[in-house]
C-alpha cells in the first residue's frame, strides 16, 4: 500500500478521523474474521508501489461516454439536471453522479424523486428499462439520449412516453467520444444511432402529441431495413404506437 492513513486504519483496525474510512475498515476485518485470516498491512512507497500506482491512476469505463456539447445543447434549454453523468461527461452545471464526486448535487439519481427535476440523461444502456419506469412512476419529464434499438423489450415503452418528434443526432463517430481517450471509438459504431427523446408520464401531453401525428409520414427515423416485406415501399422503423 503506498497511503500511509489507510495502514494505519487496517492494523489499528479502525481510527476516530474518518468514518467512511472505519466502516470500510470494520468491512474488511469482518470478512477476513469470518474466514479465520489475519492481514497486516505495510507501508510502500508510489514509486516502488509501481503495479497498485498504476491501476489507481488510471481511468477506464466502458460506460462513460461524452457527448460532443455543440450537438446536445440545443435540445437541454428547459433542463437544469444532468442525471448519469461522470465529472468529464457532464452536459449542464448542475449533475448528479453515479458515484462519489465532491462536485455533484447528489449521488444516485434513482435515489431522488424526478418530478421536481428538469432532467436530462444519457444513461449506460442497461439502464434504460429502469430510467424510463422511473419517468412513469414519479410522473417526470425527461430528455433522454438512447440508441434506435426496436428489439429491446423496452422500445414499445419509449415511445408510449413521447411528448415530442424524437430527433436523429448526427451519425458519425466524432460527436461522441471517451472522455478519458478521446481517440477511442465507441465499440458500437457505426450501428449506433442515437437520438434524442422528449418523454414524460403526463398523459395530457401524451395525447396531444398523438393528435399532431399526421396518419403517415415520410420521415425515417432510424437507418433501412434490408428488405423487411415483400411488398415495395420505403421501410418505416421508428414504431407504430396505438395506431400513430
Amino acid at each position: 500500500m503506498d497511503n500511509s492513513t489507510t495502514v494505519a486504519y487496517i492494523n489499528n483496525r479502525g481510527g476516530t478521523d474518518s468514518v467512511p474510512l472505519m466502516s470500510l475498515t470494520l468491512e474488511i476485518w469482518t470478512w477476513c474474521l469470518h474466514r479465520d485470516f489475519l492481514i497486516s498491512a505495510q507501508n510502500v512507497l508510489g514509486k516502488e508501489n509501481t503495479i497498485a500506482n498504476r491501476e489507481s491512476c488510471t481511468f477506464l469505463d466502458s460506460s462513460d461516454w461524452l457527448l460532443d456539447p455543440k450537438v446536445i445543447t440545443p435540445f437541454l434549454t428547459n433542463c437544469n439536471t444532468d442525471l448519469f453523468p461522470s465529472r468529464l461527461a457532464a452536459q449542464l452545471p448542475q449533475r448528479i453522479s453515479w458515484r462519489p464526486d465532491p462536485g455533484a448535487f447528489h449521488i444516485d439519481a434513482l435515489t431522488l424523486h424526478w418530478n421536481s427535476l428538469r432532467g436530462y440523461a444519457f444513461p449506460p444502456f442497461n439502464l434504460i428499462p429502469v430510467v424510463l419506469n422511473k419517468v412513469i412512476q414519479d410522473n417526470a419529464d425527461l430528455a433522454l439520449v438512447a440508441p434506435i434499438w426496436q428489439a429491446q423489450p423496452w422500445w414499445p415503452i419509449l415511445l408510449s412516453l413521447l411528448v415530442s418528434n424524437p430527433v436523429l443526432l448526427p451519425h458519425s463517430p466524432h460527436p461522441l467520444h471517451d472522455p478519458s481517450n478521446p481517440n477511442r471509438m465507441h465499440p458500437m459504431f457505426p450501428r449506433l444511432h442515437l437520438t434524442v427523446f422528449h418523454i414524460s408520464n403526463n398523459a395530457t401531453r401524451q395525447r396531444a402529441f398523438l393528435n399532431r401525428l399526421p396518419n403517415c409520414s415520410p420521415q425515417q427515423l432510424g437507418p433501412p431495413l434490408a428488405r423487411p416485406t415483400s411488398q415495395h415501399g420505403p421501410a418505416r422503423v421508428a414504431g407504430v404506437l396505438k395506431g400513430n
